[in-house]
């Protein structure tokens, strides 16, 4: 999977390019496909790209939208068909899954986040309102953790960089007590400073301040009910293909890329 990692200083001061290089270094081996990094006065943003697909070759993250936000993302649309004929676009249309996003964040807001089906985080720095989103799918595989010290907010995908990238982390006794009893909340790690995107949700930090929205909840009152048994197996059945259709057809994208290229 590729990696990301962002620094951005609420009271204007520089973005330390020496921590976005340190970064690229610590996290060479999880995204070994190269290093792309956006600074901009107080924003700094690293991209280390680990490709599964031949299009997101095409693109260079951090991507600059057209509203002026620059995001990042590292995940799979397992949707993608839908998403792009939402959008407008031909059916046929070959841009990547971040381009997808890009659009789709574009149109619809922090709104297009429920809309996203697969494994992915993604991190969006909106200019217009000095303001970082951090979003985390629905059931959570992708990680993103952030640390917010005074003025300055660091994000990675990897935990063990933000506790080894400076400074000193006190232990989360809720994190301890939550582990001890197998289920911490979501939101916690073991530093008391670190925090995680809880899995359906994003945060939206701004002025030094951190407000969490949830774009998803699991409604354990929701029943699905039919009549008869047959139709249940039915409903099974359609699930179960929706969801074997959706993988294997990046299954066999990816092996027709890789043919062509070693072609």
């Amino acid at each position: 999977m590729s990696v990301q990692a962002g620094i951005f200083n609420f009271d204007g001061a520089p973005a330390s390019s020496d921590w976005l290089r340190r970064a690229g270094l610590y996290l060479a081996e999880f995204g070994p496909e190269g290093k792309h990094t956006h600074i901009d006065d107080s924003l700094g943003m690293l991209y280390r790209p680990f490709h599964t697909t031949a299009n997101a070759r095409c693109e260079d993250q951090p991507l600059i939208l057209a509203s002026g936000s620059v995001l990042m993302w590292d995940g799979r649309l397992d949707n993608r068909e839908d998403l792009i004929r939402s959008l407008g676009l031909p059916v046929n249309c070959d841009c990547s899954d971040a381009a997808i996003v890009a659009r789709m964040f574009d149109t619809y807001g922090t709104a297009s986040f429920r809309r996203f089906i697969g494994d992915w985080a993604i991190s969006i720095y909106d200019p217009r309102q000095r303001t970082i989103i951090l979003a985390r799918d629905y059931i959570g595989v992708k990680q993103l953790f952030y640390s917010l010290k005074g003025e300055t907010l660091l994000w990675c995908s990897h935990l063990a960089w933000l506790a080894q990238s400076g400074g000193v982390f006190e232990i989360c006794p809720d994190y301890i007590a939550g582990y001890l009893a197998f289920k911490p909340d979501a939101h916690l790690t073991p530093y008391q400073e670190i925090r995680s995107v809880s899995p359906g949700a994003f945060v939206v930090i701004r002025n030094s301040s951190v407000t969490e929205h949830k774009f998803w909840r699991f409604d354990p009152w929701r029943r699905t009910r039919f009549k008869t048994d047959a139709e249940y197996q039915e409903h099974y059945l359609h699930l179960l293909c929706q969801s074997v259709r959706r993988r294997a057809i990046r299954y066999r994208r990816r092996r027709t890329e890789r043919a062509s290229q070693s072609a």
